[in-house]
């Protein structure tokens, strides 16, 4: 079925060329559902993913690279979305509570990613959140 894929895209895709696309895709995969489940951890890292499925860092940017977010970038966008939610839902847990239990160690950093990604700061955003529609 690969092979007729890639025929018709003009070009002959060799089995192992199918078994490495389908190889890297499980990975990506497996990787993105334990990011999910890990995300609250500030050690979640390329090594402890490498650890943790034993393979090189080579092969989990490989597994990145048909994505549009490296590595970093999506467990940096998950904490931010995780963390947008709960400054939302949680009004009385205090700005860098929120920041730790989402897996960043540094609030400084958090504060500065919190505004690059949803212009504005955690508190105004919190702020703009809490206000009933007009």
């Amino acid at each position: 079925m690969a092979e007729l894929v890639a025929l018709s895209l003009g070009r002959s895709a060799t089995a192992e060329e199918s078994a490495g696309a389908t190889t890297q895709r499980a990975v990506f995969l497996s990787v993105r559902r334990y990011i999910d489940d890990n995300l609250h951890d500030p050690a979640l890292s390329i090594a402890s993913v490498c650890r943790r499925f034993r393979i090189s860092p080579r092969n989990l940017h490989r597994a990145f690279e048909a994505s549009e977010m490296t590595f970093g970038e999506l467990v940096r966008a998950k904490r931010l979305d995780r963390s947008a939610r709960e400054l939302s839902q949680f009004p009385e847990r205090a700005v860098s509570s929120v920041a730790f239990s989402c897996g960043f160690n540094d609030v400084s950093y958090f504060n500065r990613s919190f505004r690059k990604r949803f212009e504005t700061s955690p508190t105004e955003y919190r702020r703009h959140s809490r206000r009933a529609p007009d």
